[in-house]
C-alpha cells in the first residue's frame, strides 16, 4: 500500500462525520495496548514470579544485613591498652550513629589471642608489636575501610594523635574536644554504614527493576509492532490512523502499564523494608524513590520509541532478535554501568548519574546517600529528557519510514534516509 493510497483511506475513514477523530485515536491504541497486555495470563504469571523473587531478596539482604550488624563483633585483646583501643572504636560507632557492636574477650598473649581466634570464639585480635597495632583475623587481613576494622583502625589513629599532642605539650582531651589535633571528623553521609548499605541495595533494586521493565515492556512494544507488520494488519490500521497517533498509542499505553508495575514494586519494597531494621529510614528513602518514579518514565519514553523503531525494521518475528540486539545492549551496558556505580560511590556513580538510562539508577542512589545537591539531580533530569526527546524523533522517524516495507529486513541506513514516509 502506498502512502497516497493511506493517506486517501485515512482521510475517506476518519473524515467530517465525526466517527472518531484522530486526535483522540491514541488513547484509544493506548487503551487496547493496556486491555491485551492485562488480559495475557503469561504475562501476569511473568509479573508475580517478578514481584516475589525482588520482594524476597531485598528483604532477605536487608534482614541479614540488620542482623550481622546487630552481632557483636569479638575483639581478643592481651593488654589494657587493647582493650582502651576497642573501647574507644565502640565509642566512636556510638557517637558516629554506626550499628557496630564491639566486645572485648581478655588474653594472655597473642598466641592464647590468635587460639581464641581460631576457635571462633572471637573474630578479631588486636595487639601491639615494634611500635606497631596489628589486627588480624582467622582467614585473610580484616579491612580497616569498612566495618570493625575501620573502627578499630579509627580509634587507633585517635590514639596515636592524642599521644603525639601530649608529647608536644598540648593536653590531649582539649585536642580531642576542640577537633584542632583530631582528624578525620566524620561525614555523616559517609559515616553511616546502614545507610549506605540501605542505598546500595536501593540502587541495585532500582537496577534489576528497571532493566527487567525495560526489556519486559519493551520486546512487547517491538513484537507488537513487528506483529502487525508481518500480518499486515498495519496496513488497515494506518489507512484509519495517523502512524504518529498509532505509536504514540502504543508507546503511552506500555508506559503507563510499566510505570504501574513500578509503583507496585516500590510499595512492596517500602513493605518489606518496614519490617527490617532499616524501618526508621522511610521517611530518608522516599525522596530518592521519587526522583527515580521520574527518571524511569522520561527513560522508558526514550527508550520506548527505539524498540518500537527494531519492530518496524523487521518484517518477520524471527528478525526482531538481530535488530533489536544494539538496544539491548545498550540497557545492558547502562544496566552493568549502574550496578558498578551503585555499588562503588565514587567517581563512577558520580558520572553515571549524568548519563541517560543509567542516571536513572545511579542519581536515585546518590540522592540516597546524601551525596547529590539539588541542583545535580534537575540537571541529571534535563539532560535524560533531552535525551529522551532525541530519542523519540529518531524512533518516530525509523518507524514512520519502515514499518509498511516488507520483504526482508530494512537497514537502518536505508529507513533513516528514505523519502517514503507513511503521514
Amino acid at each position: 500500500m502506498s502512502n497516497n493510497a493511506t493517506s486517501s483511506a485515512r482521510r475517506d475513514g476518519v473524515g467530517s462525520d465525526g466517527v472518531a477523530g484522530t486526535s483522540s485515536m491514541w488513547w484509544t491504541v493506548a487503551r487496547r495496548e493496556m486491555s491485551v497486555k492485562i488480559r495475557d495470563r503469561s504475562l501476569l504469571v511473568s509479573l508475580i514470579i517478578v514481584l516475589v523473587i525482588v520482594a524476597v531478596s531485598v528483604g532477605v539482604s536487608l534482614i541479614t544485613s540488620g542482623t550481622s550488624d546487630d552481632k557483636p563483633t569479638s575483639v581478643a585483646v592481651t593488654d589494657d591498652a587493647g582493650a582502651a583501643i576497642v573501647a574507644q572504636a565502640q565509642k566512636m560507632a556510638q557517637q558516629t550513629g554506626e550499628r557496630q557492636i564491639l566486645e572485648t574477650v581478655r588474653t594472655t598473649s597473642l598466641e592464647q589471642g590468635r587460639e581464641v581466634v581460631t576457635d571462633e570464639k572471637a573474630k578479631l585480635v588486636l595487639h601491639h608489636e615494634d611500635g606497631t597495632w596489628h589486627l588480624e583475623s582467622g582467614d585473610e587481613p580484616p579491612s580497616v575501610t569498612s566495618g570493625a576494622g575501620q573502627l578499630i583502625a579509627k580509634a587507633v589513629e585517635a590514639r596515636a594523635t592524642a599521644d603525639l599532642a601530649q608529647k608536644a605539650g598540648v593536653d590531649p582531651q582539649q585536642a580531642v574536644a576542640d577537633g584542632t589535633v583530631l582528624p578525620g571528623t566524620v561525614d555523616p553521609g559517609q559515616a553511616d554504614n546502614w545507610r549506605d548499605t540501605v542505598a546500595t541495595f536501593m540502587g541495585v533494586g532500582f537496577a534489576v527493576v528497571y532493566m527487567f521493565t525495560m526489556m519486559f515492556f519493551g520486546n512487547g512494544i517491538a513484537a507488537s509492532v513487528v506483529e502487525e507488520k508481518q500480518s499486515r494488519i498495519v496496513e488497515i490500521l494506518l489507512a484509519c490512523i495517523p502512524a504518529r497517533q498509532l505509536l504514540a498509542g502504543k508507546i503511552i499505553g506500555n508506559t503507563i502499564l510499566a510505570a504501574g508495575l513500578m509503583l507496585i514494586l516500590l510499595v512492596l519494597g517500602c513493605v518489606g523494608v518496614s519490617f527490617t531494621p532499616a524501618a526508621d529510614l522511610l521517611g530518608t528513602i522516599a525522596a530518592p524513590t521519587a526522583w527515580f518514579i521520574v527518571f524511569f518514565i522520561v527513560g522508558f519514553l526514550s527508550l520506548a520509541c527505539l524498540w518500537a523503531a527494531t519492530g518496524a525494521l523487521a518484517s518477520r518475528t524471527e528478525d526482531l532478535q538481530s535488530t533489536s540486539m544494539p538496544l539491548v545492549m545498550i540497557v545492558m551496558i547502562a544496566y552493568v554501568f549502574g550496578i558498578q556505580a551503585v555499588q562503588n560511590h565514587g567517581i563512577s556513580a558520580v558520572v553515571a548519574s549524568y548519563v541517560p538510562v543509567a542516571s536513572a539508577i545511579a542519581m536515585p542512589t546518590r540522592v540516597a546517600t546524601g551525596g547529590a545537591a539539588w541542583w545535580e539531580v534537575v540537571v541529571s533530569i534535563l539532560i535524560s529528557v533531552l535525551f529522551s526527546a532525541l530519542t523519540i524523533w529518531g524512533g518516530e522517524r525509523i518507524y514512520r519510514r519502515s514499518v509498511l516495507k516488507t520483504g526482508g529486513k530494512v537497514k537502518l541506513r536505508v529507513a533513516w534516509r528514505s523519502t517514503d514516509v507513511v503521514a
